[in-house]
């Protein structure tokens, strides 16, 4: 989040710095904040405990469980009290 307002901004207020090498310097540094943030999001490096998820009894991605945990709270919505 900060790489991409980094970027935002520096592209608004480009012309308030003269200096041409200091703004480079930070869309360079913001194009691998980013960079190196996603992959940290994708690879789920941060987070990542050697086990794989498991939701009654069977294992599933993380992705799965959020959509099975969300279906489960819209069919509880829509049935008939």
């Amino acid at each position: 989040m900060g790489a991409t307002m980094a970027l935002i901004m520096i592209s608004f207020i480009w012309r308030m710095y003269p200096n041409r090498r200091a703004n480079i310097g930070i869309v360079i540094g913001a194009v691998i904040v980013f960079a190196a943030a996603l992959w940290l999001v994708r690879r789920k490096e941060t987070v990542d405990d050697g086990r794989p998820a498991r939701l009654n009894g069977t294992y599933q991605e993380p992705m799965q469980i959020i959509v099975i945990i969300l279906l489960g709270r819209v069919a509880a919505t829509l049935s008939p009290p």
